[in-house]
């Protein structure tokens, strides 16, 4: 219901501020809890966490990774995106805002949804080092400049795509059953 109002003309969710963003994040939820369901013929509560550890890290990178090349055409078109108001400056410190709370939630959160302790063990990890390589990214952007030399734009784009799939691999870990493991 929601994606084909993400483009229809007369509603375009997609011109709306914040609103892109949500609609593709909260669609991978949408899209993880579908293929959970047909596989297993219910719901799973470890299944929505790993989603939205996901998609959260999606929400706070894709202004970032996937949106800074699309700055030009969607001013043309009228469309708000973080990406299209905030300088690219901004747009990393969002990606390592959205790690950071991925990293701080998911040690308090794991156990509740049945994950083992390799999930924090490995977010931790994983964040500290997507941290470690954007951060200086983020210092060699001139915090008043509105444009971005190209090998910082696929630089960063590189890392968080990278991170993204890793963040699912972190969700397979904590995942496994230790207990076979133990002997």
């Amino acid at each position: 219901m929601v994606f084909p109002l993400y483009s229809y003309p007369k509603i375009h969710l997609k011109k709306r501020f914040l609103v892109k963003e949500t609609v593709i994040s909260s669609g991978l939820i949408i899209i993880g809890m579908s293929v959970n369901y047909a596989i297993l013929g219910s719901f799973s509560a470890r299944v929505f966490s790993g989603f939205l550890m996901f998609s959260v890290c999606a929400f706070f990178a894709m202004p970032t990774g996937f949106d800074s090349t699309d700055v030009a055409a969607d001013k043309i078109q009228g469309v708000k995106t973080i990406a299209s108001i905030f300088p690219f400056r901004r747009r990393v410190q969002l990606a390592i805002g959205g790690m950071l709370i991925v990293m701080t939630v998911t040690p308090f959160t794991f156990s509740m949804f049945g994950y083992n302790i390799l999930l924090p063990i490995s977010v931790v990890a994983t964040g500290l080092i997507f941290l470690w390589l954007m951060f200086p990214l983020m210092m060699s952007i001139d915090k008043d400049s509105q444009g971005v030399k190209e090998s910082i734009l696929f630089k960063t784009r590189k890392i968080i795509v990278i991170f993204i799939f890793v963040i699912c691999g972190c969700v397979i870990l904590g995942s496994l059953n230790l207990s076979i493991f133990a002997g």
